[in-house]
């Protein structure tokens, strides 16, 4: 606001004062109106309101003062400057004015130059004060859109909000947001009707649609159209992209400030576009992630079946081995070898070759058979660990004097040597035993006659490495690469192939004991093989490892089994270390269960009068023996038979023939716990 165009309004009852005031402020360009009555001035400010006001201080009808008091409290008014004008010179009169609102307070004896500058001063004060005004009331508008448009997180609820806020508060005709970017405009939302959503429309509908698409600028149109309102298309930008554009159409002509206002809510609403597309796009990546999860499950799913399925087939594939190949191979040997004896009748050489490559044919089928099972008992992670303290130099010395007879009929040493100090181990001594027994054996089957086969012991940091080295014919480093993999039996001139299981077995009871197995080998010079095992820490390593079970009172055992010998087994296995019970069958077992109170009880399966099925059930229902734990100990391979023991109650079970170490590491895990 400029003063030359600036509306004074002048309230002075004194006819000369008004006229000379009057020919002042024309002077200078402003539009002047008179008031000579008080008592009308507020209600012709409230329906006109001027720039700015000058007021006399005293007045027939009505004194400046409470008419200050008025406007000043009057929202409508307030922001008006209101300049006071006297004669008096009191100095009280000058502290009623302000103490009553007025801006400023002026000497009707002022050169007129003195009051041009004040009216002026005000007059930009005043300008500075609306150009705020509207500019908060801008702000205002926007965020109400803004806020009105992020409501919500449906993508046409958005848009329908927003065009019907912005409808609203500028008082539109029309409001559409219109898309751009394609092969054509696509009308997201209109404010005439909320059924419409994403239609395409024609460009030429929307005069100036396609100069603000190429232009990338607001437009006003300079006429109204045919109905009369006025248009203006304001470019929804984004990151410098163009997305669309609000096409608005007003009854009254747009001004500077509703182009500014129109363009801050082109800002917010190019955001909830940008957001929306993003919104959508990352739904839609959504659906198709989760589409894709889908498929791959179901194909996981399906693997799995044929995995389960396979392992099915492989289960029943190595009970088939256990049971109706190993029986008859046992039969086939055992005439194998009668015919070889000579009771049947005198053989001639060549029949004689002819049996003695059925036996060893045989043997190697049954070996092969026996390591199949033993791979697959390493290698089922269903089947727990027996994990039992010991000293490992003790057994594996006990485990070499068991091998030195094998080793002396092949005319190979085979030396141990033993740590400088004990080295206790936590480990499943059944399949630590079967590790140690196949390097061995496999060491000495490939060592040179008159060879040397070295077993040693020894602490590295936190593991054990038990280290077994031949001086024979070596492996190349092709052959390395493969020497664990299942069936491989290498080319070994002069060496009887095996099964090529040996290996593969070590190797999969290393990793299952949480170690790692290493080789070391030169042709021509023999091979190391080092398999590393995790040991106690220090604390862990009780005072006495041999009389950890001494501590405490003998735990007794019973054993319910109708065979004399496996009775008698079990008490030369047992006896020095625990206190024995015996029963004959099932119901005379129960009875002493009862009686003795065992902590532990060694069950035969197929028993007289009760077998070891019933027993179990009725041990296991009754609140006295309820708690003990139960071994099955049986031969029968029928996993079937197998499971309808642990449903009757049994804590685990062990095959006849057992590992004396094996039993007495399951019979010690039981009573731990």
């Amino acid at each position: 606001m400029s003063s030359d165009s600036a509306s004074i309004l002048v309230v002075e009852d004194d006819d000369f004062y008004r006229e000379y005031l009057g020919e002042l402020l024309k002077s200078r360009g402003l539009e002047v109106r008179w008031l000579a009555d008080g008592s009308v001035v507020c209600r012709q400010v409230e329906g006109e309101p001027p720039d700015l006001i000058i007021l006399d201080l005293f007045m027939t009808g009505r004194d400046g003062i409470s008419i200050t008091r008025e406007l000043k409290s009057n929202p409508a008014t307030w922001h008006i400057p209101i300049i006071i004008l006297t004669g008096s010179v009191e100095h009280s009169d000058l502290i009623r004015c302000l103490e009553s609102g007025a801006d400023d307070f002026i000497n009707k004896n002022c050169k007129g130059y003195e009051l041009f500058l004040r009216i002026n001063a005000h007059l930009r004060v005043k300008r500075l004060h609306d150009e705020l005004r509207i500019e908060r009331d801008n702000l205002n508008t926007i965020l109400d859109v803004t806020r009105t448009a992020s409501s919500s997180l449906d993508y046409k609820k958005m848009l329908d909000l927003t065009v019907h806020r912005l409808t609203h508060l500028l008082g539109l005709a029309l409001c559409d947001i219109v898309q751009l970017g394609g092969a054509s405009p696509v009308l997201l939302s209109t404010s005439r009707n909320d059924e419409i959503f994403e239609q395409e429309v024609d460009a030429e509908s929307y005069p100036g649609l396609l100069q603000v698409e190429r232009t990338h600028e607001a437009y006003l149109a300079e006429a109204p159209d045919t109905d009369g309102l006025h248009v203006a298309i304001v470019p929804l930008i984004s990151a410098g992209l163009l997305l669309g554009a609000l096409y608005l159409r007003s009854p009254r002509p747009f001004g500077e400030n509703d182009l500014k206002i129109c363009t801050g809510i082109a800002d917010s609403v190019a955001n909830v576009l940008k957001n929306a597309q993003l919104y959508i796009h990352v739904l839609a990546e959504k659906n198709r992630l989760e589409e894709a999860y889908q498929q791959k499950y179901e194909e996981l799913d399906e693997s799995n079946r044929k995995l389960a399925e396979a392992v099915r087939l492989k289960d029943d594939f190595l009970s088939i081995c256990s049971h109706d190949i190993k029986s008859p191979l046992h039969i086939m040997l055992g005439h194998t070898s009668l015919l070889l004896s000579g009771r049947m009748g005198d053989l001639d050489q060549t029949q004689h070759r002819s049996l003695q490559a059925v036996r060893r044919q045989g043997s190697r089928v049954l070996k092969m058979v026996d390591d199949l099972l033993e791979l697959r008992k390493v290698q089922d992670e269903r089947i727990e660990l027996t994990l039992v303290r010991g000293h490992l130099e003790r057994q594996i010395a006990d485990w070499c004097e068991q091998l030195a007879p094998e080793s002396r009929e092949r005319g190979v040493t085979l030396q141990f040597d033993p740590p400088a100090g004990e080295i206790v181990l936590k480990s499943d001594w059944v399949l630590l035993r079967e590790m140690v027994w196949n390097l061995v054996q496999n060491a000495i089957k490939f060592s040179h006659d008159d060879g040397c086969v070295r077993v040693s012991v020894l602490r590295a940091g936190d593991m054990a490495v038990i280290s077994v080295s031949d001086d024979g014919i070596g492996i190349s480093e092709d052959e390395r690469a493969r020497i664990f993999e299942r069936f491989y039996t290498g080319r070994r001139p002069g060496i009887k192939r095996g099964t090529g299981l040996g290996l593969a077995i070590v190797k999969s009871i290393v990793e299952r004991l949480g170690g790692y197995l290493t080789v070391e080998s030169v042709l021509n010079e023999g091979s190391t093989f080092n398999a590393h095992l995790p040991i106690l820490a220090e604390e862990e390593i009780p005072v006495s490892i041999d009389r950890e079970f001494d501590a405490v009172p003998r735990h007794k055992i019973l054993t319910i089994d109708d065979e004399e010998d496996a009775r008698e087994l079990i008490r030369v296995l047992l006896e020095k270390k625990f206190e024995l019970f015996f029963a004959e069958d099932g119901m005379l077992g129960v009875i002493r269960a009862r009686e003795f109170r065992p902590d532990l009880i060694l069950m035969d399966l197929n028993m007289p009068r009760l077998d070891g099925l019933e027993a179990t059930r009725r041990l296991k229902s009754n609140l006295m023996t309820r708690n003990i734990p139960i071994i099955m100990v049986s031969s029968t391979r029928d996993q079937h038979r197998k499971l309808e023991c642990f449903t009757a109650g049994a804590d685990d079970f062990v095959h006849k023939p057992f590992e004396p170490a094996e039993l007495e590491a399951r019979i010690r895990v039981h009573l731990r716990t």
